[in-house]
């Protein structure tokens, strides 16, 4: 087992039979998640990344069961957040240190490419890198 431990770290790829016969062998399970985090501290390093969240809207138009946003919760109080609140906050986070912001939304067509687009340029002049987490989008 260990040879192939020493594999995985090495090549970063085992079959599929080498996976399986290490995740079955628990007595290993310290020396694995040991060489595991060797890896992650070879390519990722110790530090912790912080990112801004900023939930822009909590309007929806998808029903996910499991959501608390969605569309058919009418107990929720919905918002929309404009650009120029939006743009304080990712100010705001610039100033606090944060090196990347999250916008984040329901799938809430209000907000469309152009509008956001314009949004994440005045947040990249800050020197901040930015994620979108607003659902599914057509390519269009």
């Amino acid at each position: 087992m260990k040879k192939l431990i020493e594999k995985a770290k090495k090549n970063h790829s085992l079959t599929k039979n080498e996976l399986i016969q290490i995740l079955n062998n628990s007595e290993i399970n310290n020396e694995l998640f040991f060489a595991a985090d060797e890896v992650r501290k070879e390519f990722l390093g110790d530090e912790i990344h912080l990112r801004a969240l900023i939930e822009f809207s909590n309007y929806c138009r998808c029903n996910c069961l499991y959501c608390g946003i969605r569309a058919d919760n009418s107990e929720v109080e919905r918002y929309r957040l404009d650009k120029s609140e939006i743009l304080e906050l990712a100010q705001h986070a610039a100033n606090s240190g944060y090196k990347t912001i999250v916008l984040q939304s329901g799938e809430d067509l209000t907000f469309n490419a152009d509008y956001l687009a314009e949004i994440i340029a005045e947040i990249k002049k800050t020197d901040v890198a930015v994620t979108l987490s607003i659902g599914e989008r057509s390519y269009e």
